[in-house]
């Protein structure tokens, strides 16, 4: 998936971090289009369907969503399956953005302007987070698994597509 990104561009800054948590220390890179103080921020929670995808895979895209959007992003490595089951990676992402907040000031953002965003695995917990969180100015969510009963005509139709082991109990086959 990296190389659909296109070619790695540069971004005024990355900044590699590791915030220290009850328990656990979460890494967190810090993309800034700009050295402008107070800019909007996302937090972004990369897919992988909860058991892989890391901040590598999504480096691309998100240098890329830095400079043409013109605000920090700031992303996310969340505990992935199995080695963590959930709520490890949810909690990860709740306490991060919980950070993110009460730090705005240091990391040199708008704490009235903070969203979150995800692709597949990643856009669930950003609607997660979204519903725990009030402040939050807006959520992305990009192909998010958002119904667990896989009950829809497509989840019923694309059962047995690629990549996809649904339990009969829930495909009702």
């Amino acid at each position: 998936m990296i190389p659909l990104a296109g070619e790695e561009e540069a971004v005024f800054a990355v900044e590699n971090k590791s915030v220290a948590l009850p328990g656990r220390d979460i890494k967190i890179w810090i993309y800034r289009p700009n050295d402008q103080q107070h800019l909007p921020a996302v937090l972004y929670f990369h897919g992988g369907g909860f058991y892989k995808g890391s901040l590598d895979s999504h480096d691309r895209s998100l240098r890329q969503l830095a400079n043409l959007s013109g605000i920090v992003v700031i992303a996310v490595d969340y505990r992935l399956a199995p080695e963590y089951r959930f709520p490890n990676g949810f909690n990860d992402c709740l306490d991060i953005t919980k950070w993110v907040f009460n730090q705005a000031a240091a990391l040199r953002i708008n704490n009235h302007r903070i969203a979150v965003a995800g692709d597949s695995g990643g856009g669930t917990l950003a609607t997660l987070v979204a519903a725990k969180v009030p402040n939050l100015v807006c959520q992305v969510l990009i192909y998010p698994a958002t119904d667990p009963s896989f009950s829809t005509p497509s989840w019923k139709e694309l059962a047995d597509g690629p990549g996809w082991a649904i339990p009969k109990s829930y495909s009702g086959k």
